[in-house]
């Protein structure tokens, strides 16, 4: 015959060691600002705002000029594989660099439907 029917019962009779409570967590002293963190930091603003003078024509330009390419074949309704990684890498910089536009108006600075600004951005990752 078994001595305890429960578990309640068993406990009742055996009681568990209790855990110690861990140790309180030391507090944190915020770290002193470091000047060349923060000077970066400033130059990476200062750049952001320059970059949001910049039009998604000349977005479009630079990146074409950099693939070999001018801005109307990116534009263009061209396939080829080097036009295309060109006119990815174009809709992927212009997101990237122009946060403020929605793939709607991006969509109408490269003359495609807004999802291809999506699918682009999507396969660089």
């Amino acid at each position: 015959m078994l001595k305890y029917r429960t578990v309640e019962e068993w406990l009742a009779d055996n009681p568990q060691p209790k855990k110690p409570a861990p140790p309180p967590a030391p507090e944190k002293k915020p770290a002193a600002p470091n000047p060349e963190a923060l000077a970066a930091l400033e130059e990476c603003q200062q750049l952001a705002m320059r970059l949001r003078n910049i039009t998604v024509h000349e977005i479009i330009t630079m990146v074409a000029q950099a693939h070999g390419f001018d801005y109307q074949d990116i534009i263009d309704q061209d396939n080829r594989a080097p036009v295309k990684e060109a006119r990815k890498a174009a809709m992927r910089a212009a997101r990237l660099i122009r946060p403020d536009l929605t793939n709607t108006e991006l969509g109408a600075a490269f003359k495609r439907h807004h999802t291809a600004i999506s699918s682009a951005c999507k396969e660089e990752a």
